[in-house]
């Protein structure tokens, strides 16, 4: 189990990680994002500790991502979020299944077994998550700047209107529609639905 958390303000990503703590803390990331581009950028093992990269929040223009993770890959070593291709990063919560792995190792020609860097691999080819099964909630940093939030029905995502992100609920904020790509314009810091997708199988029954 893993958390994601997003936002423009520095303390509300204090909160935040400090609410998504029991999702994991195995390691973390902290990156920055300024003008569309990645200006910092952290990985590390064991407990974020954002006084450590309080030097780089002096612009009230910075979008702060942060990724506390508990280890769902057998390469952890290679494994801390995000996922990187060129210029495209992606934060990933959830599992995807062997199988779906094994058709993506195939697909791609790929040896990785680290699902969110398959899953990267799709979504830069499709644009959306095709035929991607298992659990999945994530961010999408592509090269032009925008960030894309999407989940499928069983893994949780929490937004609010001033685009503070949370894999854990919190004051004021709503979930993620499912099975919809909504595209975050850091330039103008507005929301579009720009596409929908499928989630293959979800095991709960709703009545």
């Amino acid at each position: 189990m893993c958390s994601i958390i997003g936002s423009y303000d520095i303390e509300m990503v204090k909160d935040l990680a400090k609410l998504n703590e029991y999702r994991g803390q195995h390691s973390h990331s902290f990156f920055v994002l300024l003008n569309n581009k990645v200006v910092y950028s952290h990985r590390d093992y064991g407990e974020l500790n954002i006084v450590d990269h309080l030097h780089k929040v002096d612009n009230d223009q910075n979008y702060y991502i942060v990724h506390q993770q508990a280890p769902t890959s057998l390469q952890v070593e290679d494994a801390i979020h995000p996922a990187q291709l060129g210029d495209h990063y992606l934060w990933h919560n959830g599992i995807i299944k062997n199988k779906c792995i094994k058709e993506l190792q195939s697909i791609y020609r790929t040896s990785t077994d680290w699902d969110t860097k398959l899953l990267l691999y799709s979504l830069i080819e499709n644009h959306k998550p095709i035929e991607i099964d298992g659990t999945f909630a994530c961010l999408w940093l592509d090269p032009t700047g925008d960030v894309y939030v999407f989940r499928n029905e069983i893994s949780p995502l929490f937004m609010d209107d001033n685009f503070n992100i949370s894999s854990t609920k919190f004051d004021g904020s709503h979930s993620v529609p499912v099975n919809t790509m909504l595209r975050i314009s850091m330039m103008n810091r507005m929301t579009q639905e720009v596409n929908t997708f499928k989630t293959i199988e979800n095991p709960y029954f709703f009545a």
